[in-house]
This record gives structure tokens, sequence and C-alpha cells, in this order.
């Protein structure tokens, strides 16, 4: 700059010298920024072909990384959906019935488990028409057994459904978790009915219950009196014969 301008006072004049640049307004001339721009300059013009393949691939190993950040917080929030649907019940909160994708997010099991709930199984090949199987099976055995199958099958035939205890005729994910669920609304139906039935029944028991003890303490109160009205009666015949 000295020798472009041709005295020092020449280039202390200039606007890169009178800029101050870290030295502050007015300062003196920056050179330790200089020399850092010179060496960043070097070093960016002696990158090898190597070099930039090296800081390609770190960068798509970042993309990989993030993205599957991202799958992953997607698959929980996902999970965590299903399984509060299927806390809410068969259906939901406000009544509709329930939606279950033919094709699931990422990370959400294919199956059901005999609560309507995705279910992870075993590493392995699984067919999902016998995993329906097992879990109609499940949702039987846990209300009560075969004679809770056979109320089962007598609601769906009265509601124009055939049992199927096969499965769906196509076990697609959507289809068994339609079947999976009407079972399940189905037996919790039939075991509310005979719960009511139950109650019924021991509020019918108690009524007659206390209807016949009120019988019974009439019955005695009225034989108590008959007594009271025959003694006196044989009072009254023995003052006569007197």
């Amino acid at each position: 700059m000295v020798g472009r301008e041709g005295s020092e006072a020449g280039a202390a004049a200039h606007p890169l010298a009178a800029s101050g640049g870290r030295g502050g307004p007015g300062g003196p001339y920056p050179a330790t920024a200089e020399r850092e721009r010179r060496a960043a300059l070097a070093a960016l013009l002696a990158r090898t072909p190597a070099d930039e393949a090296a800081d390609a691939a770190a960068l798509e190993a970042a993309k990989a990384v993030d993205a599957s950040r991202r799958e992953a917080a997607a698959a929980a929030e996902a999970v965590a959906a299903a399984e509060a649907a299927a806390a809410a019940g068969p259906g939901g909160p406000a009544g509709a019935p329930p939606a279950f994708a033919a094709v699931p997010p990422p990370g959400v099991p294919s199956l059901f488990d005999a609560a309507v709930r995705p279910a992870r199984p075993p590493p392995g090949a699984h067919l999902r028409s016998r995993s329906a199987k097992a879990a109609a099976a499940a949702q039987v055995a846990a209300a009560g057994g075969g004679r809770a199958g056979q109320a089962l099958a007598g609601a769906l035939v009265e509601l124009g459904i055939p049992p199927t205890p096969a499965g769906p005729a196509t076990p697609s994910r959507d289809a068994v978790g339609a079947w999976l669920a009407l079972r399940s609304e189905t037996l919790d139906v039939l075991a509310l009915r005979r719960t009511l039935a139950a109650r019924a029944a021991a509020t019918a028991a108690e009524a007659r219950a206390a209807a016949a003890a009120a019988a019974a303490g009439e019955g005695g109160g009225g034989g108590g009196g008959a007594q009271k009205k025959g003694g006196g009666g044989r009072a009254g015949s023995g003052g006569s014969k007197r």
C-alpha cells in the first residue's frame, strides 16, 4: 500500500488504513486479519479433489443422520398416537369408528394384539391372518372362554354379520384392525349385558327377601292379637260361671 501510494502519509489516508478494522475506527491497518485471510485463501487453493470428496461425504452423512432422527421422531409420535387411541377405546373419545391405515407409518407395527393395539412380533416372517386368529382367540379367552365365543357368534349373527372365526377374507391391515375392533366392542357389550342382568337378579332377590320378611312380620303380629282375644273370651266365660 505504501508502494502504491508513494509514501506512508498517502497510505495512511487510504480507506483501508483509515477504516481501522480490528483496531477500531481510525486505528492502524489490521495486519493480523490480512494474514488470516491470506492463510485461509492459501488453504482453499491447496484443497485437492480428495478433500472435496471427503467434505461431500461428511455432508451426506450428516443429512442421513438428520433424516434418521426425523423418521425416529415421526415414528415415536405415531406410536404415541396409536397408544393414545387404543387407550381411549376402539370408538375413540368422540365415539367415531376407528381408522386403521392399510400402510402404517414408519416404525409402527403392521400387526395388532387382542386389545387392537399395534403389536411388534418377534423377528421373523409372520402371517397377518394367523396373527389375527391368535388375537381373536385371546379376546375370547379374556372374555370367559367357550361360552363367550358362542355368545359372540350369536350376537354377530343377530347383527347380520357372519362370525368369520378364521378372520376377514382379505387380511389387510385395515380389515384385520376393523375385524378385531368389532369383536372387541361386541364382547364388551355382552359383558355389560351380563353385568346388568346380574344386578337386576340381585335387586329382584333383595326385593323378594324384603317382601317375605315384611309378610312374616305382619303374620306374627296378627297371631299375637288373636291369642289375646282368645284369652279375653276365656276370662269372660269364667266370670259367667261365677
